[in-house]
């Protein structure tokens, strides 16, 4: 049975709906946005994410130029490509991701 939680903390960063999250690291990474939680047998929990894909990198921002899809997906905390916390903004009509640090790139 899963519980919905409006937060939870894995190792050291609490994560909350609205978080975004790096998903994927190919090419470009792949953002997700956290929509829920769901917590199950008392230690686990699945985060209900939205995806959205990556256009370009501006290095003048040091920013993901992202679009939001309609896809939902579910991930574990466990299998996130990277465990910081990211934000959108918008620029200049559209939305961008930085980073304050730079993604290991699959191998």
């Amino acid at each position: 049975m899963f519980c919905r939680v409006s937060w939870v903390k894995f190792g050291t960063t609490t994560y909350k709906p609205k978080n975004f999250v790096v998903v994927e690291n190919k090419l470009l990474p792949k953002f997700g946005e956290i929509i829920e939680i769901l917590v199950y047998n008392i230690k686990d929990c699945i985060f209900i994410l939205q995806l959205y894909n990556t256009e370009c990198f501006f290095h003048h921002y040091h920013a993901y130029e992202v679009t939001k899809t309609q896809i939902l997906f579910s991930l574990s905390p466990k299998n996130l490509v990277d465990y910081h916390l990211l934000s959108i903004f918008p620029v200049q009509n559209i939305f961008v991701v930085p980073l304050k640090y730079h993604l290991i790139e699959d191998l």
